[in-house]
């Protein structure tokens, strides 16, 4: 499996992907919205898309909802099917959860998150046994 994680932190990027790394053949970085968005279209264009997105919220210039907001709205326009978002944030606020899955992600992760709370979310999304 392949994954994508948007976090415009490096340190706390470089820490989840030693988190997560189990989990994953692959994992590439996106240090803001914009290159994450990219990312992805990217992959999709080149047929090779990822299995998972995890996203961060707080992120300069594009937020990982706007992000998610763009992604969902891609899949609409070309049909390509709905790829896996989990939301990664220190963002608890029930506003804030109920917007990130009213625009349709498939999980939400509180930072700081560990291998246990990965895993439980990959197998609630259905990515794991």
């Amino acid at each position: 499996m392949r994954a994508l994680v948007v976090e415009d932190d490096t340190m706390l990027a470089k820490i989840f992907g030693m988190v997560i790394a189990s989990f994953f053949s692959g994992i590439e970085y996106a240090t803001n919205g914009e290159d994450g968005f990219m990312m992805y279209c990217q992959a999709l264009e080149k047929n090779d898309p990822y299995d998972v997105i995890f996203l961060d919220i707080m992120m300069p210039r594009v937020t990982g909802l706007q992000v998610l907001e763009q992604i969902r709205h891609r899949e609409n326009e070309f049909s390509c099917g709905c790829i896996t978002i989990i939301m990664l944030t220190a963002l608890d606020d029930q506003q804030t959860i109920d917007t990130a899955f009213n625009l349709g992600c498939n999980y939400y992760l509180k930072k700081p998150v560990d291998k246990h709370q990965v895993k439980k979310s990959l197998v609630e999304v259905g990515l794991m046994q």
